[in-house]
């Protein structure tokens, strides 16, 4: 007996799935080459529930017409094949219209007489000198599987294997799956390609790269029409590289992948992390227009945002904190708790640096702005314009 948890593809068991396909000319030598490819990927630690399409075949009788018992009989293949289908797979008949309804006529044999090899073998097949000639007197007859489906690609066959593991980084596995497939030796004109689901994963992680720097110009287009500055938004930008160093020691420290899930947690990240730069700065920006002085502009709105930015930041990781935890919840057989990891370790991470290093920026951003200012007009530091005029 051979049982796998979860569906049939393997989703929803949290199982970890990918595929391998081999593409050639002859179905035959792929079945053959599908075996030495199961015994190969059985080999690698953490690699169970090997499935091949050639296992996946129906049971068939397969009717091989011997051409010398056939001539001697005057009966061609094509006939006998005919005769095959039409008794086996029924004959339809135009529909029976009643006052009422219209009813499907099939003819075909009865069930009972499909159920064995011998009934087969007494299926008449033509007549030779008046008398009956049966299927089993003109073919042989063998048993065997036939595929469930016939998969082309580039005008080639290909026979798809499916495998699942439990390892917790999959780029890892793929390497290792590769650098097995690389090793075989295939004969001319066969090859080899991950399945369409490794090819999707990576066409996603791909794409996810372009969100993020999409998320990233949105942000900062949003930012720079609300301060009405150039320079603000760059500034409170500086939190997203503190951010994701929170989120790659995160995965490390726990072992998580940076899977498409944890990509999804840092493009969300992205928007949350700003949100404390943003209070922080339109604080300072506010005690500056009460007329203080930029130092104590930044004490003050610092000691103002302390609790609020800390209450905001902890609150949220502490909601997530279950998800990240506990594993089990799955969409699509991918786990939530990458995400929830990456979005709470960089938040923590980025607001503690956010209170330490963007006060910093600050400062050294208006002191840049001032020299460039007085250099050009003579403007002191303290006497020159706000920073939210245009830079």
């Amino acid at each position: 007996v051979r049982y796998r948890f979860g569906r049939q593809d393997g989703g929803g068991s949290g199982a970890r799935r990918f595929a391998v396909t081999i593409h050639g000319r002859e179905s035959e030598v792929l079945r053959e080459l599908s075996g030495q490819v199961e015994r190969r990927l059985a080999a690698l630690p953490g690699v169970a529930d090997i499935t091949s399409e050639a296992d996946r075949g129906h049971a068939e009788v397969r009717v091989q017409v011997a051409p010398r018992e056939a001539a001697r009989y005057g009966i061609e293949p094509a006939a006998v094949a005919e005769v095959v289908g039409l008794t086996y797979r029924g004959v339809p008949l135009p529909r029976l219209r009643t006052g009422e309804r219209e009813i499907d006529v099939i003819v075909s044999l009865l069930p009972e007489d499909r159920e064995s090899l011998e009934n087969l073998a007494l299926l008449t097949v033509g007549v030779d000198q008046g008398r009956p000639v049966q299927l089993g007197q003109v073919a042989d007859f063998e048993f065997g599987g036939g595929p469930e489906r016939i998969f082309r690609r580039d005008q080639r066959s290909g026979l798809t294997l499916h495998a699942s593991s439990d390892r917790e980084d999959l780029d890892a596995l793929l390497a290792e799956v590769r650098a097995v497939m690389d090793d075989l030796a295939l004969p001319l004109g066969y090859g080899w390609s991950f399945g369409d689901e490794v090819r999707r994963g990576q066409q996603q992680q791909s794409q996810m790269g372009v969100n993020m720097l999409l998320a990233l110009a949105c942000v900062f287009f949003v930012m720079a029409s609300l301060f009405e500055s150039l320079t603000l938004p760059l500034v409170v930008m500086a939190t997203v590289p503190l951010a994701s160093l929170g989120v790659f020691w995160t995965l490390m420290a726990t072992g998580t992948p940076l899977n498409l899930m944890a990509m999804i947690g840092i493009v969300i990240l992205i928007g949350i992390v700003v949100n404390n730069g943003i209070v922080l700065v339109d604080h300072i920006g506010r005690r500056r227009r009460e007329g203080r002085p930029p130092d104590q502009a930044l004490l003050a709105a610092c000691g103002d945002r302390l609790r609020p930015i800390l209450m905001t930041a902890g609150t949220t990781i502490l909601g997530l904190l279950p998800l990240a935890l506990l594993r089990g919840t799955h969409l699509s057989g991918m786990e939530y708790y990458p995400m929830a990891r990456a979005i709470c370790g960089g938040l923590a991470v980025g607001t503690l640096l956010t209170l330490l290093v963007l006060p910093s920026y600050y400062w050294l951003t208006i002191r840049w702005l001032a020299r460039v200012r007085g250099a050009g007009r003579g403007a002191s530091l303290r006497g020159g314009p706000v920073l939210h005029e245009p830079a």
